[in-house]
């Protein structure tokens, strides 16, 4: 079980050494195919059940996903300040770990991070913020002057190897000059 109380399961077929068997060799009458649900196991999970100090749970409108320097759509994770909506910190995924983690801290070698789990009675998203307070001071915000309204651009799709696709950046709403950026598909 994982800490939002879904079931999984971890497997790697590329580490066996033996080839695999068919099923029906399994199908006798010594063997019966049960369902999940037929299945009970004995013991403890390895699951921790969730325990979350409430005063290090964050939630929306307090943080949001944003693409991160690679393209990935929710690479980057921003936590609003709570003394300045304008100021943020931002935070890496870091995958090995499975959470997201402030860079700016992580170089003044402090570990500050913050998890992402699910409401299982709403399905909303919220953080769990680590114990470790912030010594990296909040940014800027400077994303929202960077989005683009959709009539300030145009996407040129020419599927074409010699002439790829294309997006046009207006610099005005009278579009008098514009920026042309081509699109590079092993980047995204």
């Amino acid at each position: 079980m994982d800490e939002n109380r879904k079931e999984y399961f971890v497997h790697d077929p590329s580490k066996h050494v033996c080839k695999p068997v068919k099923i029906s060799s399994f199908e006798t009458p010594k063997f019966e195919r049960l369902e999940r649900k037929d299945i009970v196991f004995e013991g403890k999970s390895k699951t921790k059940s969730l325990k979350i100090d409430k005063s290090r749970i964050l939630k929306l409108p307090n943080f949001e996903f944003r693409p991160s320097r690679n393209g990935k759509p929710e690479g980057t994770l921003v936590i609003f300040d709570s003394k300045d909506k304008s100021t943020i910190y931002e935070y890496y995924y870091y995958t090995s770990q499975k959470i997201f983690i402030c860079l700016n801290c992580k170089n003044k070698n402090r570990h500050v991070s913050a998890k992402i789990h699910v409401d299982e009675k709403n399905g909303e998203k919220f953080i769990e913020l680590s114990k470790n307070e912030h010594i990296c001071e909040p940014k800027k915000d400077e994303f929202p002057a960077r989005v683009i309204n959709n009539s300030n651009f145009i996407i040129v799709d020419r599927e074409d190897k010699i002439n790829p696709a294309k997006a046009i950046v207006f610099t005005s709403k009278e579009k008098e000059l514009c920026y042309e950026l081509r699109y590079e598909p092993s980047r995204n």
